[in-house]
C-alpha cells in the first residue's frame, strides 16, 4: 500500500526556498507542496502560478490562512529574525517544522521553540543544505565504498565570493 504524501507549505520565498527547498520537494514523490506563503505582495502568487501549487498566501500571520488545515509540515526560509515568531505560531497550529539556519537569534528563543515542539508533540528540525550537496553525497558514498581509507580527521574551509549577493538582513545577524 503506498504511503500518504507529506503535505507541505513553504513560508518565506527567498533564494533558499526557491533554489533549495522547493526544487527538492517538487522532485520527491514523498511530498506534495500544498501552497506557498510570503509577506511581500505578489511573490507567493507568482511562485504558486509558476510552479503549479494550488494555494498561496500573502501574510506574516499563519493563523490567517484557512488552507493550512491541509498541511502537515511547514518549511521556514524567512529571515532568521522571524524564525521564532513563525515557528512558534506554526507549532501552536500543530504543524511539524523544518527551518533554516540559524535556528534562533538567542539560546532562550531556541529553548522555547524546542519546549513548545515537545509540548505539542511535533517534530522541529533544522536544515543545512550542505548535507544534501552533490559534494557531500559523493563524499558519503566514497566513504561507504571504502575509497578514502581510514578517516583520522576532517578539516573544512568554506570560501565565499565577496561579490556574492547577501540577503538584506545579513548585517542584522549577531557576530
Amino acid at each position: 500500500m503506498p504511503l500518504k504524501k507529506i503535505r507541505v507549505a513553504a513560508v518565506g520565498l527567498g533564494w533558499v526556498a526557491l533554489h533549495r527547498h522547493l526544487p527538492v520537494l517538487d522532485r520527491s514523490e514523498d511530498f506534495e507542496v500544498i501552497g506557498v506563503i510570503d509577506h511581500t505582495p505578489g511573490i507567493a502568487k507568482r511562485v504558486a502560478d509558476r510552479r503549479g501549487y494550488p494555494r498561496f498566501a500573502e501574510t506574516s500571520v499563519l493563523s490567517d490562512i484557512d488552507w493550512l488545515s491541509e498541511v502537515d509540515v511547514i518549511t521556514v526560509a524567512t529571515a532568521p529574525m522571524s524564525h521564532f515568531s513563525v515557528v512558534t505560531e506554526a507549532l501552536q497550529l500543530r504543524k511539524h517544522i523544518l527551518t533554516e539556519k540559524p535556528f534562533a537569534m538567542s539560546v532562550a528563543e531556541g529553548e522555547q521553540m524546542v519546549s513548545l515542539a515537545a509540548k505539542q508533540d511535533r517534530r522541529l528540525a533544522i536544515v543545512h543544505n550542505f548535507q544534501f550537496a552533490r559534494s557531500t553525497r559523493r563524499l558519503c558514498l566514497e566513504l561507504e565504498q571504502g575509497k578514502m581509507g581510514e578517516i583520522l580527521a576532517i578539516n573544512a574551509v568554506q570560501f565565499s565570493n565577496p561579490r556574492r549577493r547577501l540577503p538584506k538582513w545579513y548585517d542584522d545577524l549577531p557576530l
